[in-house]
């Protein structure tokens, strides 16, 4: 296992951009009130102003066969503001997965209660003001966004001997608005809401990824199933510039599930899908700071039974940011992920018996801007097809170059004598690559080549 203290004292992302980005602080609550509580897990986290708040699941008292609601707010340096749980009897089964505020400030929290649908409203000062319950043969709301006053829900329910993904928009009072069902087969994981009114959906059908996009009212526009070989799943749907979706899942490898990332257009059309090298594991989550696609969730240890955490990046195109990868600590994993309004981000799952946070911030006075190289880096011809030629003022001081293809292999690798270099590309299949080239400082500067 690599040195946890070293990951947690050296917290670096660095982006493609032209600018390195350092985190400069990390905060880690690894066993948060496990004394009071035992075991506990974060589903989901938003923010509410400069604060944090966030959902999950705790056993209470230690050892109980049940689970309960739980609800905690922490300031911007994770100090605890208040921390409370929902356990009423001794019997009750009820997990918080995904939670919203409204423009009055009430919460509203969706999960299971006993295997089924349960959603609950509780106000500032921590009140029950309503609860929905669902009496099906199972499933479980696991995704809620604010639209305006309302809320979209999404989740899944048992319908005969499979599962079905259920989309509905309900008023501040819990009421429902309208209801939309998915294909047999589907679950629903997450969703978002656009600015125009149109709600993203992510999920599975059958053992496949699925992608949707449905009108205000719930109508289908378009849907999406993602392959990556085999993918189990998406988790995580994020929108970007010009309607563009990005999203995490786990896709089949050889040898089991593992994390991944992709993009898709706003018409549903698929731009990339990038696997990872991490180990088998999960993509629980993703989150957009900049131009920076940030992944967390779990792994397998494949000699263990515990569970590894990671976070890593990815750049726009889906290329990989090796020097972003980190390692956590066994016993944990990420299942939620956020970008707040300081560009700080957010990280919440469990870690050993307890609740766990960890946030980065970057230090921005120690960017290097990005004109300083964008605009004295020459790479041509674009499009190109016999050779790509690289120039750039003798004074940085060039160390090497890797080119990788669209799958993230690298095909091609040098360094350089002097400033100028060369590069015969008339050999290589045509298609998108990047150019990856590295600075004395360790810093990364790439860029998007097409090959004809």
């Amino acid at each position: 296992m690599r040195n946890f203290l070293l990951l947690v004292f050296s917290f670096i992302f660095i982006q493609t951009n032209f600018a390195q980005q350092n985190i400069t602080e990390t905060v880690l609550l690894d066993s948060f009130s496990q004394d009071l509580y035992g075991q506990s897990m974060v589903f989901d986290a938003i923010t509410s102003g400069d604060d944090y708040i966030a959902v999950g699941v705790t056993d209470f008292p230690t050892g109980a066969a049940r689970q309960n609601v739980r609800l905690v707010k922490l300031d911007k340096d994770l100090n605890t503001i208040w921390d409370t749980t929902y356990f009423k009897g001794t019997i009750e089964i009820k997990t918080g997965r995904a939670l919203t505020e409204l423009p009055n400030k009430d919460l509203v929290i969706v999960g299971s209660l006993y295997n089924q649908p349960f959603a609950m409203c509780v106000n500032s000062n921590l009140d029950t003001v309503w609860t929905r319950s669902f009496f099906t043969p199972g499933g479980a709301w696991e995704a809620i966004e604010t639209a305006d006053n309302d809320v979209i829900v999404g989740g899944w329910t048992i319908v005969g001997p499979a599962t079905q993904g259920v989309l509905q928009k309900w008023n501040a009072s819990g009421e429902l608005i309208w209801f939309e069902d998915l294909p047999i087969g589907t679950r629903i994981h997450d969703l978002e809401i656009a600015e125009n009114g149109e709600i993203i959906v992510g999920g599975s059908i059958g053992a496949m990824g699925y992608i949707s996009k449905h009108s205000s009212e719930g109508g289908l526009i378009w849907s999406k199933n993602i392959s990556l070989t085999k993918t189990e799943a998406v988790y995580d749907v994020e929108l970007v510039e010009d309607g563009k979706i990005v999203f995490s899942m786990s896709g089949s490898g050889f040898a089991g599930p593992i994390p991944a990332v992709g993009q898709l257009d706003s018409d549903g059309e698929l731009l990339w899908t990038s696997g990872t090298d991490f180990g088998l594991g999960e993509g629980a989550a993703i989150t957009i700071r900049e131009e920076e696609i940030i992944i967390g969730g779990s792994l397998i240890e494949i000699y263990g039974f515990s569970a590894l955490g990671y976070l890593s990046s990815f750049d726009e195109e889906g290329m990989s940011i090796p020097e972003s990868y980190i390692e956590l600590e066994d016993n944990n994993q990420i299942s939620s992920l956020l970008t707040d309004t300081e560009n700080c981000v957010l990280a919440t799952g469990m870690s050993g018996a307890g609740m766990y946070f960890r946030k980065s911030c970057l230090d921005i006075s120690d960017q290097v801007e990005e004109t300083n190289f964008s605009s004295l880096l020459k790479v041509f011809p674009q499009p190109t097809h016999n050779e790509l030629n690289i120039e750039i003022e003798s004074s940085f001081g060039l160390k090497s170059w890797q080119l990788f293809n669209a799958v993230g292999q690298a095909v091609l690798q040098g360094t350089f004598a002097q400033s100028n270099t060369q590069i015969q590309t008339k050999h290589l299949p045509k298609g998108v690559y990047h150019l990856q080239i590295e600075l004395p400082s360790g810093e990364l500067l790439t860029r998007t080549i097409s090959i004809h």
